[in-house]
């Protein structure tokens, strides 16, 4: 028997708040109706959720203490937008009511989704004075509040569109994409205004964990090729990819290019606070230049 959707239609305070799920703790039986709707041990899935919750907060919380100190955005401005979107529908139940789990998983989106938003604050509150070009410089405000308006329902759409309605694919897509970027911010802020190793390292963790849940999590959700969490209309005819390969493909390309800007950062770090003239003309060029987004 698969785990329950919660029941967000009928609670009478906050109606988008998944009731807590807390059954499994002391009886037998449901936890393992739980380990098998959540596709292995529950020290293990809830382990590796723990650890993605933790870890990506933690990588929020370090962000914005960089961002502070430095003036800066930490986060690249189109993922920003794609970010918030992407948790609005999740923390909102914007497509259906999300699955009972070992914790009320709307609780987590709805943090996330203030996080989110202070992002969005830091753009708009130092990103222009991030843009080496004069004509992006001047037309800033315009040119985010368009990016914004085209990146966030995106989510939403897409998600509608392929059947995606548990939002793996588009997690996977938008975390790619995201990983790429932070490999551009980094070779345009000589400096590392901005950029945070610790942030980096969080973020490197949290997907990792994300992808060891999601390798157990997403296959468990079919029965006979069929989506079976949730028997609701919303849910209805969602059938079981054919192959799993796009998504090992993007955890790997994530993995690989988190990974990639740890070293990047760890090395550039190292090159800035040795005292030698390559460092200097990094720090003279960047404080001629300026620097751009990583939009």
């Amino acid at each position: 028997m698969k785990n329950v959707c919660a029941d967000t239609l009928k609670t009478p305070f906050l109606q988008w708040l998944s009731a807590p799920y807390f059954d499994w703790w002391n009886q037998p039986e449901a936890l393992r109706a739980l380990e098998r709707a959540t596709g292995g041990p529950w020290w293990l899935v809830g382990g590796a959720a723990f650890v993605m919750f933790a870890a990506w907060t933690a990588c929020y919380i370090v962000s914005f203490q960089r961002a502070r100190r430095d003036a800066s955005h930490s986060f690249p401005i189109v993922n920003v937008a794609l970010n918030f979107g992407w948790e609005v529908v999740f923390a909102f139940s914007a497509v259906g009511p999300l699955p009972r789990f070992y914790f009320p998983l709307q609780w987590g989106h709805l943090l996330w989704v203030v996080f989110d938003s202070r992002n969005i604050y830091q753009v708009f509150k130092y990103g222009r004075d991030m843009q080496g070009s004069p004509f992006v410089r001047r037309w800033f405000v315009p040119i985010a509040l368009a990016t914004f308006a085209l990146a966030v329902p995106a989510p939403y759409f897409f998600i509608r569109y392929s059947g995606d309605i548990m939002g793996v694919n588009s997690a996977m897509i938008v975390d790619v994409v995201m990983a790429a970027i932070f490999i551009n911010m980094f070779a345009n802020r000589p400096t590392l205004r901005g950029l945070s190793l610790r942030a980096g390292v969080f973020r490197f963790i949290g997907d990792v964990s994300s992808f060891v849940f999601l390798y157990l999590w997403w296959p468990a959700q079919f029965e006979r090729r069929l989506f079976a969490t949730c028997d609701v209309e919303a849910y209805r005819g969602v059938t079981e990819p054919s192959s799993y390969v796009f998504l090992y493909g993007m955890y790997l390309a994530a993995t690989l290019l988190d990974a990639l800007y740890i070293a990047l950062v760890f090395a550039r770090r190292r090159s800035l606070s040795s005292d030698t003239p390559q460092s200097s003309s990094v720090a003279a060029a960047a404080a001629v230049h300026g620097s751009t987004p990583g939009w």
